[in-house]
């Protein structure tokens, strides 16, 4: 184990962790390259979540049991305020780092000292459940691979967050420069944190698979869903007004985040228009080289195709969108 003074400091969150915190903190602990510390935040389990992080036995490893629960977003804010490392990473406690993530984001860092903040493609695994062909077994259900440039980056943003949020490696400094993730967009603060960001820092993602996101029914996306929607929403509403001086209703916003969460034709239809307009836009970005023009387009043409399915879903026909490009 190295002497060294820590050049990272991984934020893991943790409520109610235990079935799944020790395989993520080895994952962490495992991690050949730059010095690291790995700080737990219990968030007040009434599990085995602290007996299992006091148990790893690694110097390393900083529990800190916040004295009442706060939530995610104050959790987040308070420990980014306090790490001192040069770098700060984010790992979930139910996810696993695979060897080499740290070392390569930090290389990239380095390489690249425009860039503030770097993420990476990451695999959405789940275990086969009891009762189930295979029970046990991982598997792979989607792998998620946004782009990797800060120019591309601003525009995957319109369709949700530019990279997972489990793969983050920030530069402290830029940051504390944001100031916190904001608790009134709850279940949603790290999509309107990055749509913050895509304005005021530079973003990229490594082009690789480094970390394995766990899907399970305890999810927040699965037990808030509803709110998580609304916020995000409002958080695009926000950003299509800052970037491109638009006034996009709340219905809009929610149909462009995900058009088969929204029943009402005519907003289907006016998000599907806006996303066509965007992609004019995105055509002349003189930041995008041509390759990423043609992903860009793809990206949002793809978006609005599903509004078209939504809309043919209400009863909309085929020929009232002929000649429309998507």
């Amino acid at each position: 184990m190295s002497n060294d003074r820590p050049l990272v400091t991984v934020v893991m969150p943790a409520l109610d962790a235990g079935a799944f915190i020790g395989e993520a903190a080895r994952s962490i602990l495992e991690q050949r390259g730059p010095a690291l510390e790995l700080w737990v935040v219990d968030d007040g389990s009434v599990d085995d979540t602290v007996e299992v992080v006091e148990g790893l036995g690694d110097p390393r490893v900083r529990l800190v049991r916040n004295e009442r629960h706060l939530g995610l977003v104050e959790t987040l804010n308070e420990a980014y305020a306090s790490v001192t490392t040069p770098y700060v990473a984010r790992m979930d406690s139910d996810d696993v780092s695979l060897p080499g993530r740290l070392a390569k984001q930090v290389r990239f860092l380095e390489e690249h000292s425009e860039v503030d903040v770097v993420g990476a493609w990451s695999d959405s695994f789940e275990r086969v459940p009891d009762g189930v062909e295979g029970v046990g077994e991982e598997r792979t259900r989607w792998t998620l691979r946004p782009p990797t440039t800060h120019a591309a980056l601003c525009w995957q943003v319109l369709l949700g967050v530019p990279f997972a949020h489990p793969t983050m490696l920030a530069r402290r400094e830029a940051l504390l420069a944001m100031g916190p993730l904001d608790p009134s967009f709850r279940h949603a603060e790290d999509f309107e944190f990055w749509c913050r960001a895509t304005d005021r820092l530079t973003l990229a993602n490594v082009p690789e698979v480094l970390l394995k996101g766990r899907i399970h029914p305890g999810q927040v996306s699965s037990r808030h869903s509803e709110e998580q929607h609304r916020n995000t929403a409002r958080a695009l509403r926000q950003l299509l007004e800052r970037r491109f001086a638009l006034n996009v209703s709340q219905e809009v916003a929610a149909a462009i985040a995900d058009p088969l969460a929204v029943a009402r034709l005519q907003d289907l239809l006016r998000a599907r228009r806006l996303l066509m307009s965007l992609v004019q836009r995105a055509m002349r970005d003189t930041e995008l080289n041509e390759s990423e023009r043609v992903e860009v387009s793809r990206l949002i043409r793809f978006r609005a195709r599903r509004l078209l399915k939504a809309a043919f879903h209400q009863g909309v026909q085929p020929f009232r969108f002929r000649g429309s490009g998507a």
